[in-house]
């Protein structure tokens, strides 16, 4: 397989040392000993798991228009220092650089080796190697990046030109007993409604709450899952990622893999023996990801299962060693109950051409007036007249 490699060799006068060398592949095969290092030794989140990785590919490829770029970063000792799982993205005569997200992963990252950049400067003499090796593109942008990756820092949020992104990060540290943890999160007016709602509920049905295991039991609580998510999209005008049938599909895959040891988590509130509200999300060691949910506004849409369901899945993750319980991206309102903290989420936005930098300004712009209250209030003034 072709591949290119750059050093940015630091020069020492006659004599040079290796800098920070860099390669670019287009299949995950090829890196795959590098995910093997970085999960003994390195952090990653979810989004950049193989098994979220490969299969995200594999849809692209038959999304079509889209193509591979993974980035392998060795530190100038040798060791390995990132991996950054990106996709070149055409649409007519525009390409776009980003990471194997188009929408679908909550938190974009690179796998954090051993080696990885610890130091602004260092990040500085990476990116030279890295960028001497990317392909063409109009624009590279890098969206949704949190500050941290497991505890360690983003080398990516050190680039110069990288600013806030509109996104944010909600998580909740949760512990046993889960009702001291409950406690402390949130108030107690909050935890009486959820109690209250329970109590009624139990009265008038049936109710358990628990995952699916098998495959079968995946599949079915994830399809009523998508039917509840589209009831309550066509009554509030949303459009998703997942109304294509291409990424509905490796999202359907990689829930499926939890039932043989994936990261996937399906879990359900049953009501009567039928699935009225479901979470599906991710979990990577003692953190686990809420990326979708959905209840069913029927016949109990009065008692709060969107809100319970919440409230148990915490609960069930504390019972099972999870430490934080992360609602990911998103403003929604109701997350503010359950007490989480919120982190800024960071975005780098550069043009590749003279084509792009057009394309570039008028991202940062949006960025910018969707950052601001008062731009925000301004460019609406000047819609009106």
């Amino acid at each position: 397989m072709g591949h290119t490699v750059v050093s940015g060799a630091q020069s020492l006068g006659a004599q040079a040392r290796p800098g920070w060398r860099a390669v670019v592949l287009t299949s995950v095969a090829a890196v795959a000993h590098r995910w093997q290092e970085i999960g003994r030794d390195g952090a990653y989140t979810p989004f950049q798991a193989r098994e979220w990785i490969e299969g995200w590919y594999k849809a692209a490829a038959k999304r079509g228009g889209i193509s591979p770029v993974i980035v392998a970063v060795d530190a100038p000792d040798g060791r390995s220092a990132m991996v950054l799982p990106l996709a070149l993205a055409t649409a007519g005569r525009r390409s776009v650089l980003a990471f194997a997200d188009g929408g679908g992963a909550d938190y974009n990252a690179p796998l954090l080796g051993p080696g990885a950049p610890k130091t602004p400067a260092e990040m500085r003499q990476a990116w030279q190697a890295i960028k001497a090796v990317l392909p063409r593109a109009d624009v590279i942008r890098f969206e949704k990046m949190p500050a941290e990756v497991e505890g360690r820092p983003n080398p990516l949020c050190w680039l110069p030109g990288t600013g806030l992104s509109v996104m944010t990060q909600a998580a909740c540290a949760i512990s046993q007993p889960y009702e001291a943890a409950r406690a402390r999160l949130m108030t107690a007016r909050f935890r009486a409604r959820l109690d209250a709602s329970l109590a009624r509920l139990r009265k008038k049905a049936d109710i358990r709450f628990g995952p699916a295991e098998t495959e079968a039991e995946i599949a079915a609580l994830f399809d009523e899952l998508m039917r509840q998510k589209d009831a309550r999209a066509r009554v509030l005008g949303w459009e998703s990622w997942l109304d294509d049938p291409v990424w509905r599909a490796f999202y359907r895959e990689v829930a499926l893999k939890g039932a043989s040891g994936g990261a996937a988590r399906t879990l359900a509130l049953w009501v009567n023996g039928d699935p009225a509200a479901i979470i599906l999300g991710f979990q990577k060691g003692e953190r686990f990801c809420d990326i979708v949910a959905a209840f069913d506004a029927g016949a109990w849409k009065s008692h709060s299962l969107g809100l319970l369901v919440q409230d148990l899945a915490m609960a069930w993750m504390a019972e099972r060693g999870v430490t934080i319980y992360d609602m990911t991206i998103g403003a929604e309102g109701y997350k503010d109950d359950f007490g989480p903290v919120f982190a800024p989420l960071y975005e780098y936005v550069a043009p590749g051409s003279l084509r792009g930098m057009a394309d570039a300004a008028a991202a940062r712009a949006k960025s910018a007036l969707r950052l601001s209250p008062a731009l925000t209030r301004l460019a609406k003034r000047l819609l009106r007249r």
